[in-house]
């Protein structure tokens, strides 16, 4: 007798369960309006929530180009560091947290001594626009044939958070 009224208490917990869980709620004349016209009826609002990532775009990732320039023009001595070349290219940054923002170059064509600027370095969100700044000294100009267009380097920007 005991395991029955265990069961039909049971039975009737879990069949109220479901009446209480939600706040759905409807008060007017309902659903009786709805037998000679039948339209959409609010009922209730359910808020929408998201953990909003990080984000930044560079929205110029076209090509910097290379150029012959004076090596006294990047501070060095042309007896030591010549052949010398420098390219920059200024590109707007959008982003949804302040940034500080480094570039390094990764070579495997053109020998010699590669660098690489960010100026500024801090961007603040919404955005803003940055110069990337590419220098080659003692280019090892050997290993590529002459007047022709050649991938040469890659650029790899990097950010983090400045807290």
């Amino acid at each position: 007798m005991k395991k029955s009224v265990l069961l039909g208490l049971a039975a009737v917990t879990l069949f109220a369960l479901p009446a209480l869980a939600g706040e759905t709620k409807y008060e007017g004349d309902w659903p009786g309006h709805w037998t000679w016209y039948p339209e959409w009826e609010d009922v209730c609002v359910i808020p929408v929530k998201m953990v909003v990532p990080w984000y930044v775009h560079l929205v110029d990732q076209d090509p910097i180009w290379l150029d012959q320039v004076d090596c006294q023009a990047l501070g060095r001595d042309p007896a030591v560091d010549w052949p010398c070349f420098r390219g920059c290219k200024d590109i707007p940054v959008e982003c949804n947290f302040n940034l500080t923002m480094v570039c390094g170059v990764n070579t495997s064509y053109i020998g010699g001594l590669w660098g690489c600027s960010c100026n500024p370095e801090d961007i603040d969100m919404p955005g803003g626009q940055t110069r990337i700044c590419v220098t080659l000294r003692q280019a090892d100009l050997l290993s590529a044939p002459a007047n022709t267009e050649q991938h040469v380097a890659d650029v790899t920007v990097m950010v983090k958070p400045r807290l």
